[in-house]
């Protein structure tokens, strides 16, 4: 499934849960205006991993 997103996205997400920067670090590094919209877009990849992995999810499952 993580291998399905968007590199941004799996970039992101390598960043906070990998490399366990902060919301403002990620921010700065990915070029987003605050570090809201890092969770924000951590929730909206989270959330379409569960749906995928659930089952529910659009797209090719394994």
């Amino acid at each position: 499934a993580i291998g399905e997103l968007e590199p941004r996205d799996r970039l992101l997400l390598t960043l906070r849960f990998e490399q366990e920067l902060s919301a403002r670090e990620i921010a700065g590094l990915m070029g987003l205006a605050t570090p809201f919209h890092v969770y924000r877009r951590l929730n909206r990849i989270c959330e379409g991993l569960r749906e995928r992995l659930s089952g529910n999810g659009s797209g090719p499952r394994d």
